[in-house]
Order: C-alpha cells, then structure tokens, then sequence
C-alpha cells in the first residue's frame, strides 16, 4: 500500500506525521531540547517535498510512505496524484491519502513562517515546540487513523 500524508501550508506537520507513523520519532512534550534537535531534519524533508511525492521509508506493514506538500493547490496536486497511480494501473485501495490540513493552530503558522524566513530562528523553534505540544493528540489520531486503514489483512 502507498500512504501520502499531505497537507496545505503545513509541510512540517506532513514530516512529523510521518515520523510518527514510521515510529522515528516520539514527541515528548517534557523534553524540548531533543525536538528542537530533529527540527531541521523536519524542515529539510518539507523544502524536498513542495510538489514533490517523497518516500521516506516503510512500516511494519511494508506499506511505502509518502509525503507531499501541495501547499495551496491541493485540488489540483491530489487528482493528479491519483492519476497518476491509475495510469500505472495501481487500485485505488492501494493508495491512502492522510490529509492533516485541519492540524495547525497560531503558533506553529508563525512559528514556521519565522523559522522559514531564517528570523527570530529561537523564538520561532519555541513556536513550533509549543504549536506541536497543542496538537500532538490531533497528530497521533490521524497517524492511528492512517495505520488501521493500511493495515495489510
């Protein structure tokens, strides 16, 4: 199976969600200095992802993951990706797209907007910490979500 997490504006979100869903990383709201650590990793993976389909490995269950960042054309981004599978004559049911564009609060935009623009780059990774730590429970439904619908039967 193929598992896409995608999302408009919030590409970062898409590396972590993944991470979590590959299970190399772990989120510990107590321990800020080690996400500050991975955040760069975070943010590399997001510049290679901008209208980019990126395999950043497999799970448990074999399944090929996946992000993308569609940044503000995902209505044209996603039919084409599905397109794209059915050109290759891949099933449908071999292809989940994780939307986490519902993820997001004021803290991680202006978090990763700072950090972006390569200003304020401590006060942002704060940000981003503390946007993170307020989402984190939404993050990991999406990401239990995702595996119950890519379990390989």
């Amino acid at each position: 199976m193929y598992v896409i997490y995608h999302g408009k504006g919030n590409s970062i979100l898409t590396s972590i969600a993944a991470a979590l869903h590959l299970e190399e990383f772990s989120f510990d709201p107590t321990q800020p200095k080690i996400f500050l650590n991975i955040l760069p990793t975070f943010c590399s993976m997001e510049e290679k992802s901008i209208g980019r389909l990126v395999q950043v490995g497999r799970d448990q269950a074999n399944n090929n993951i996946f992000i993308l960042s569609t940044s503000t054309a995902e209505t044209i981004m996603l039919p084409a990706l599905t397109s794209v599978f059915d050109i290759l004559q891949i099933p449908q049911q071999e292809l989940y797209l994780a939307d986490i564009s519902e993820i997001g609060n004021i803290k991680l935009s202006v978090g990763i907007w700072l950090y972006k623009k390569n200003f304020l780059k401590r006060y942002a990774e704060r940000l981003i910490f503390q946007g993170i730590k307020a989402e984190h429970n939404h993050l990991l439904k999406v990401v239990e979500k995702t595996k119950i619908f890519s379990k390989k039967d």
